[in-house]
């Protein structure tokens, strides 16, 4: 059973909730856009687990609205597919909507998206682009759902995969990536574009029993050159840099997206999917020294976000206390819980929540969707104060 935080909080929290679903739920849809991170699916994700947390119906009813919505755009010429903003991301929305008897969906909708989702994962590949949130992992995990259906689509992603690596030979393999905001490239290590979402999903393959042996011979050597960029911890202050720099030590920030809490959730699942206990006593060593990496400003924490705010680092440190019931994590869920009631304090924002900006761009923005947004807080914060269970963070790659 899911253990949740100190309901001491849950008066404060039920508020922030309650501003949440109704801001959600009266906002123009001609507002939002589609798919899952920043749309209408995340935003529905919401809604049906509010509807769990209050048994209101309205709010169920407007979930199914969200999703009606996305499905109308999708029959009237959509064809964007990844999993942050296209039709994979929905579709694994519905998944977890099916699995949670939100509604009652039968696989052969899935199916129907069978040759569009298998030729846009081989576009992807043969553009070398395997980003989880903007390219051929986001299809992966969403085949991952049904195994059984795309085993051959599976088992084409591992042997591109394979084929992609980087090897450094003792210092095991990695994958080459480019960031085209920062005109930078390298090997990216983190959850939301690198590594750590590649290791992710080849444990999930692993446990799934597609092409094992060969699969844990690959995982080795990405966890091999994981290791080999573990930094002198003490005198940096993160144990991992964002992007790989050989040689060249970098301190990473808090979040999900990049630095070592993402890189340690992803880490610690790896090890206990396949049995590795050094590798998942690395992963909880990290999050240890993270949990006391609380000095808002300096850990670049700036909002609320899940992808690298407050209810973000909430749900991660909520998540490992339910798999590994060390107090710790549990302490600085509450920690950071307590964060995201401050960030609630913009009279324009969504509830009060704004999204972080660079002053050297159009400042703090308003954000309904799950990655940046308030549906994201909310889902945090309905975990966190319940007895249910986010099954919804696996999208996060979280679980």
């Amino acid at each position: 059973m899911w253990k949740p935080l100190n309901v001491e909080n849950k008066e404060r929290a039920d508020q922030v909730l309650n501003s949440i679903a109704d801001t959600l739920y009266s906002y123009d849809f001609n507002q939002v856009g589609i798919g899952l991170m920043g749309g209408k699916a995340g935003i529905a994700l919401f809604m049906y687990y509010y509807y769990r947390y209050t048994n209101n119906e309205k709010y169920l009813d407007k979930a199914n609205e969200y999703i009606e919505s996305d499905f109308e755009q999708i029959n009237n010429g959509f064809s964007f597919g990844t999993h942050a903003g296209g039709i994979s991301g929905i579709l694994y929305a519905l998944s977890i909507i099916k699995e949670e008897g939100f509604v009652d969906i039968d696989k052969e909708l899935f199916q129907e998206f069978d040759t569009y989702l298998s030729e846009s994962i081989t576009n992807c590949f043969k553009n070398n682009n395997y980003d989880f949130l903007h390219g051929a992992l986001g299809y992966g995990i969403f085949f991952l759902r049904y195994p059984e259906l795309y085993i051959d689509n599976l088992e084409k992603a591992f042997d591109n995969l394979k084929d992609m690596a980087t090897d450094f030979k003792e210092n095991g393999v990695a994958w080459h990536s480019v960031n085209s905001h920062a005109n930078f490239e390298g090997y990216n290590l983190s959850l939301s574009h690198g590594l750590s979402s590649i290791i992710h999903f080849l444990a999930k393959l692993y446990e799934h029993d597609i092409c094992k042996d060969r699969v844990y011979n690959l995982l080795k050597e990405a966890v091999k050159y994981l290791f080999y960029n573990l930094q002198p911890v003490d005198e940096i202050g993160s144990y991992f840099p964002a992007w790989s720099d050989p040689g060249v030590y970098e301190w990473s920030r808090m979040a999900w997206c990049y630095g070592d809490m993402g890189i340690a959730a992803s880490l610690w699942q790896v090890g206990y999917i396949t049995g590795n206990d050094e590798w998942r006593e690395k992963a909880e060593e990290v999050l240890l020294f993270s949990a006391n990496r609380r000095d808002v400003m300096k850990e670049l924490v700036r909002d609320a976000g899940l992808c690298h705010g407050s209810a973000g680092l909430a749900l991660m440190f909520h998540r490992m206390y339910n798999y590994t019931q060390r107090i710790e994590f549990k302490e600085t869920a509450e920690y950071w819980v307590d964060v995201t009631f401050k960030f609630s304090n913009s009279e324009d924002g969504v509830a009060g929540f704004k999204a972080y900006r660079p002053a050297n761009s159009e400042g703090n923005t308003k954000e309904t969707g799950m990655l940046e947004g308030a549906a994201g807080v909310g889902l945090s914060l309905i975990s966190a104060m319940s007895e249910i269970e986010p099954k919804w963070d696996a999208t996060l790659l979280l679980s």
